[in-house]
């Protein structure tokens, strides 16, 4: 488990990195970012090398971040990764004791980041890790919150390691309960349907800040469809 001094030496770094390789971030609905205790799962895309240290930049509030062998591997993610205390799977290894382990992070005051490769997002809702998501929203009775970054995937593309100077902008959408959240036991089929909820969630913002200028702000507040006109409803 990181410390506090940990996760602020790890924000700095953060800040100085970009700073460096002279990314300027913009970020809409920093707001949104709820600054209590309550538990939260963060879904974010993932485009390039720096989204990590972009989100450790944008958030006020202690991260972990589920972290693949991708992450673990890098040699500057990797190092980030362990000093944040962030939860280590290998491909395809959603158990029940990472299930544990999420769960324990999110306990000890630690908001979960999911991480989804942007060629994914058309199919997420079938992706087993924005299933085991759900799973952990719904154990830990967290909100999630769907994130979506833009500007990375120019600034340090994946396997680059020359920089360029960009902008990257962060569109924050609003936290939400996540369906059958009072539900004692959720079935695959509820799984499912949350799986779905959240990929409309996160395809809605990517939507959204695609369409906006980078010299305007996304309107707000964020709607998407309504999730009953697009998502299979769960039959009993």
């Amino acid at each position: 488990m990181s410390s506090s001094f940990d996760r602020f030496l790890i924000r700095l770094l953060s800040r100085f990195l970009l700073a460096l390789f002279g990314i300027t971030i913009k970020i809409y609905g920093q707001e949104r970012i709820p600054r209590d205790d309550s538990p939260l799962v963060i879904l974010c895309n993932w485009s390039a090398t720096p989204d990590p240290a972009v989100l450790l930049f944008s958030f006020p509030v202690p991260l972990a971040f589920f972290a693949p062998p991708k992450i673990l591997g890098h040699r500057i993610l990797g190092f980030f990764s362990r000093r944040q205390g962030n939860i280590h799977i290998s491909e395809g290894n959603y158990t029940l004791d990472a299930l544990r382990a999420a769960k324990a992070s999110i306990y000890r005051g630690s908001r979960v980041v999911f991480l989804f490769e942007n060629r994914l997002l058309k199919s997420l809702e079938n992706e087993n890790q924005v299933k085991f998501a759900a799973q952990l929203a719904h154990r830990t009775k967290a909100r999630f919150i769907p994130i979506n970054i833009q500007g990375t995937e120019k600034a340090l593309p994946f396997g680059s390691w020359v920089p360029r100077i960009e902008t990257v902008r962060i569109l924050i959408g609003e936290p939400e309960e996540i369906p059958f959240r009072d539900q004692k036991h959720i079935r695959r089929k509820e799984i499912a349907y949350i799986s779905q909820y959240f990929a409309l969630r996160m395809r809605a913002l990517g939507t959204i800040l695609s369409a906006t200028p980078p010299e305007k702000a996304p309107d707000f507040p964020v709607s998407p469809p309504s999730p009953e006109k697009e998502i299979t409803p769960v039959i009993s």
